[in-house]
């Protein structure tokens, strides 16, 4: 980078890496790192310094479904299993008073101060009681290979980098969905964001193209096209960042009246079929931010440096060297690894019914049950959580017309609701 701005050089003055996933990524020394909920390959929340609440988490837990008693069966609660020390356990129980057919399930685990929870909260197991076990194994998997990493701590085997932990795991195919942030103390309203997951298919839905073109027609729903036609692309087009194809948007949002102009620049690449290493990557940089408003402040940065924070941080991001299975040039194993063998899945009482974390089945469309939400949704992509919402605010929500924005996740269930349509089909 030629030219690069003194206030960003300073910035970038001092380095650390940061490992996310399987990849790893160079920022301000300073830069504070902000993680969210892991997949893998069900939801996986970290609780730092709170190691010691687990027995209480896990007696509230037993305490929670045991409250009830169950219409059939002799207790709500079906089992809890010892995990990999004598303060982890695993709890399962049935998600309902009424349900034979579906259970939840919750690994608690304890390494030193920290605490880490996976969940599953409703899980079909058909006819077969003892179906939940093939779950238990997985969450019994996870709690195995799950060791604590020092923030600056950079593994060299295989595996996923999360939040204070690593799970050590070979490049055997297998949902992983990533998702972490930085905020600078320097900048405190700009936020720089990464999300990854691995795909079955790649969907054009996870396009900057379609993110544009969905943007642009919620726009003139709303009544707003002459406000989006005064969005500004300082840069527009495909790019590669490492070994990932995709396109990038850097925007400048016009101002409302009372908002000032701000930043926003997406990547996103829908990646490759069941390739770890080549997700479905979303990158995004705001400014203007206060904690998570957008459109708040005057952004700290011109356009030139918001341009050259963009680049330093985006051309940083690789895949992270491990000893057993060197990367080539282009960041790929030299040997990918053979395709998974398909598990035996128990029977469901409705097939067409999944929660939170649970792949895909049918490809169509697919009603939220606790808000009521439809998303096209391809096979073999992880069900994701249920949206809460709060009143919206910030000048691109006015522009799609939005009246509610996203407040935070929680577990859901998933019902599919209808075939896709047709030109969405053919898109695949």
């Amino acid at each position: 980078m030629d030219n690069i701005p003194p206030k960003i050089e300073a910035l970038f003055k001092g380095t650390k890496p940061v490992c996310f996933g399987r990849f790893i990524i160079d920022v301000p020394e300073k830069a504070k790192v902000v993680w969210g909920t892991a997949t893998v390959p069900y939801d996986l929340e970290v609780y730092p310094d709170q190691g010691y609440i687990i027995k209480a988490e896990i007696k509230a837990k037993i305490d929670k479904i045991t409250e009830d008693k169950h219409s059939s069966e002799p207790s709500m609660l079906i089992e809890v299993v010892d995990s990999v020390n004598k303060d982890s356990k695993i709890v399962v129980g049935y998600e309902s008073t009424t349900s034979k057919t579906f259970t939840q399930l919750y690994s608690y685990i304890r390494l030193d101060k920290t605490a880490f929870v996976q969940s599953i909260p409703s899980a079909a197991t058909g006819k077969d009681k003892t179906a939940y076990k093939s779950r238990v194994e997985k969450l019994l998997y996870v709690a195995r290979h799950l060791r604590l990493r020092a923030e600056t701590e950079i593994p060299e085997e295989h595996g996923i980098c999360i939040e204070e932990g690593f799970i050590s795991r070979p490049l055997d195919y297998y949902h992983e969905v990533i998702r972490v942030g930085f905020r600078f103390p320097e900048y405190p309203d700009v936020t720089f964001s990464i999300e990854t997951y691995s795909t079955d298919e790649p969907s054009r839905d996870d396009t900057l193209a379609a993110a544009w073109e969905l943007g642009q027609e919620e726009a003139s729903t709303a009544g707003h096209s002459r406000l989006f036609s005064r969005i500004k692309k300082l840069r527009w087009g495909d790019r590669v960042i490492g070994q990932w194809e995709g396109a990038e948007g850097l925007m400048r949002l016009p101002s409302g009246g009372l908002e000032p102009e701000t930043h926003e620049f997406q990547f996103k690449t829908p990646g490759v079929g069941k390739d770890l290493l080549r997700p479905a990557v979303t990158l995004k940089l705001y400014t203007g931010v206060v904690e998570n408003t957008r459109a708040s402040v005057q952004p700290s940065f011109t356009d030139d440096e918001a341009i050259a924070m963009w680049d330093k941080l985006t051309s940083t991001i690789r895949v992270r060297p491990v000893k057993e299975n060197p990367s080539d040039g282009k960041g790929k194993p030299e040997s990918s690894p053979p395709a998974p063998k398909p598990e035996a899945q128990a029977p469901q009482a409705s097939p067409l019914r999944l929660a939170t974390g649970e792949p895909c089945t049918r490809a169509g469309l697919w009603r939220c049950v606790e808000d009521g939400g439809v998303l096209t949704y391809h096979e073999g992509r992880p069900m994701p959580t249920a949206a809460l919402y709060k009143p919206a605010t910030g000048l691109l929500n006015r522009i799609k017309g939005v009246k509610s924005v996203f407040s935070h996740m929680g577990p859901g269930h998933w019902e599919w609701v209808g075939e896709l349509p047709e030109t969405d089909a053919k898109k695949g």
